[in-house]
């Protein structure tokens, strides 16, 4: 039986975060999954 996981994880890179900081890093990882996904957000988070 596997765990249903409430929401997509977010990736992080260590590398990115060196080099803008961690908060830009996180806020790029979350701007580039939303363009993979036609700018749509998931489900139930709206």
């Amino acid at each position: 039986m596997g765990y249903p996981f409430p929401e997509q994880p977010i990736l992080f890179y260590p590398s990115l975060a060196r080099r803008l900081g961690s908060d830009e890093a996180l806020l790029l990882a979350l701007y580039h999954d939303r363009a993979r996904n036609g700018g749509r957000a998931e489900p139930g988070s709206c």
